[in-house]
Order: structure tokens, then C-alpha cells, then sequence
């Protein structure tokens, strides 16, 4: 959709019991692989940084659906802001 400068998804999550950790890697790792993207201490934080790119993916697709549609409200206008604000702070800016 857009140019990336993360780790392209999708991401994976596995608990590594060594580490008792939860690891989160671009592919299922192979046996004894230590080149995860982010560890988590809480698999469902695990899972939710899992889903990021995908999400995010989301956001700038329905951010010009949102925009696009008719009349102008208080409503509308937070989810406007909501998203940007979202995709911004996901891209660092």
C-alpha cells in the first residue's frame, strides 16, 4: 500500500520457555532461533504486537474511506483524527 520501513508482515508469536518470554518473529522460527522482532512478557501483548502490521495496514486503508464520506460531523471528524493520529505515531512522527 505504502511504502514501509518496518518489518513487513506478518509477524508470528511463540512462547520461548529458555527466555520465558514471548518472541515475535516476521516467520515461525526455525529450532533454536534468537532473531525475533520484540519479545513480550505477556502473550497478549504478544499477540497485539503481532497484529501490528496489519493494522496499520487497515488504518491507511479505511483512513480515505472515512475521509471520503459525505457531510462533515464532530463524529467523523474524531475518527479522522483518531486514525491519523494512530498511524502516525506507528510510523515515528
Amino acid at each position: 500500500m505504502t511504502n514501509t520501513t518496518h518489518t513487513p508482515g506478518p509477524w508470528e508469536t511463540e512462547y520461548v520457555s529458555e527466555a520465558d518470554v514471548w518472541g515475535i518473529w516476521q516467520e515461525k522460527p526455525p529450532e533454536n532461533e534468537t532473531g525475533s522482532i520484540a519479545r513480550a512478557y505477556d502473550e497478549s501483548n504478544a499477540r497485539l504486537i503481532a497484529a501490528a502490521p496489519e493494522l496499520l495496514e487497515a488504518l491507511k486503508y479505511w483512513l480515505p474511506v472515512i475521509e471520503a464520506q459525505e457531510g462533515k460531523s464532530d463524529e467523523k471528524d474524531q475518527w479522522v483524527d483518531c486514525v491519523r493520529f494512530a498511524i502516525a505515531k506507528a510510523e515515528g512522527k
